[in-house]
């Protein structure tokens, strides 16, 4: 009888174990499908997150804006880098572009920035875009640089400018407004690597600048030369500054004063 008791309660725990045991993988069974469905609608919450609503650019007149808002829903879901990237590659009048999420409102705010042009560049007679800062030639957006006139900009002729003859340009042309030059620039045109730029004004004066280095003492020295001729000449001149760092300034002058 006691064998037999002993086996009972024996039996009895091995029930209670594996009810135990069931009821344990049932509560687990339970708990895994209701995260399972929190997962889900979590997962949901933040692909709405991740993919903006809604779009914002700034920095820009309105049709430019509205070109920069066309293209980016165009594009499809991006991440704000890649967004900003697709929009530098597109359009070249774009010096800056900056992205900023805003969570709460589910959507990018673009903040962008435009090239500043420095001259009209040409390549023979075919017209180049404009040069910007840093050497950078692009395509002047429609619609605004017209606007502008855009026809004030220096021409600029720069077929067979390398990158680093394009940058020393540019900063030449951020230069002007400092420079004692004889009259308003209205031409500059690249030569070769050896003779560099010549310069054309708008009183007639024609300069063979050469490399663009030493710009202020150039400009300076021209002026002074330039005063000195037209107090005793009359018509166009020529000058040459190749040869400034030996010393030499060259000047063809026109006719004699009466």
């Amino acid at each position: 009888m006691v064998l037999r008791s002993k086996v009972r309660r024996r039996r009895n725990r091995q029930r209670a174990a594996v009810a135990a045991v069931g009821l344990l993988g049932l509560g687990a069974a339970l708990t895994l499908f209701h995260l399972k469905g929190e997962l889900h609608a979590w997962a949901g919450r933040l692909k709405g997150l991740t993919r903006p609503a809604q779009i914002q650019v700034e920095g820009v007149p309105e049709p430019l804006r509205a070109q920069a808002v066309s293209f980016l829903e165009a594009q499809g879901p991006l991440s704000s880098w890649e967004a900003a990237e697709r929009l530098r590659e597109r359009f070249g009048w774009l010096k800056t572009v900056r992205a900023r999420r805003g969570w709460l409102e589910r959507g990018v705010r673009f903040e962008l920035g435009l090239r500043r042009p420095l001259g009209r560049a040409f390549l023979g007679a075919r017209p180049a875009g404009a040069l910007g800062e840093g050497g950078i030639l692009f395509e002047a957006p429609k619609g605004l640089w017209e606007a502008q006139a855009l026809e004030a900009f220096p021409s600029l002729e720069v077929a067979g400018a390398g990158p680093g003859a394009l940058r020393e340009l540019s900063e030449f042309l951020l230069a002007l407004p400092v420079l004692s030059l004889p009259s308003p620039l209205l031409r500059m045109r690249y030569l070769s690597p050896d003779d560099g730029w010549e310069a054309r004004f708008a009183d007639g004066t024609s300069v063979l600048w050469g490399d663009l280095s030493l710009t202020q003492e150039k400009a300076a020295r021209l002026g002074q030369v330039v005063a000195d001729a037209r107090s005793r000449f009359s018509g166009p001149l020529s000058a040459d500054l190749r040869y400034f760092e030996d010393g030499k300034v060259l000047l063809t002058p026109g006719a004699p004063r009466e």
